[in-house]
């Protein structure tokens, strides 16, 4: 059996790479807040819209967990990037 290696997109044809993150604090709460929300929930992120369309309207909790979620990570990272800048004016 053979293995197709893809190093472009496979609609614009642009070239891609991996992207390395290092495995760090943010990395691990991220994770385990994900984790915890699926498992609390019982919930995959992925099919939780997909059961909307057949009608479960008790995975609307869900999917405002994680939009809520979503929220409160992009006002956690702007709150930190604006200390940093507040800091980096002070020196």
């Amino acid at each position: 059996m053979a293995t197709t290696v893809l190093d472009s997109a496979p609609l614009t044809g642009r070239p891609y790479g991996r992207r390395l993150k290092s495995f760090d604090r943010n990395v691990l709460v991220g994770g385990t807040v994900f984790g915890v929300g699926w498992g609390v929930s019982g919930i995959c992120p992925g099919a939780a819209y997909a059961s909307l369309g057949i009608g479960n309207v008790a995975t609307l909790w869900g999917i405002a967990g994680m939009f809520v979620g979503a929220y409160l990570q992009a006002l956690w990272c702007t709150r930190g990037a604006g200390e940093a800048a507040a800091a980096a004016a002070g020196d």
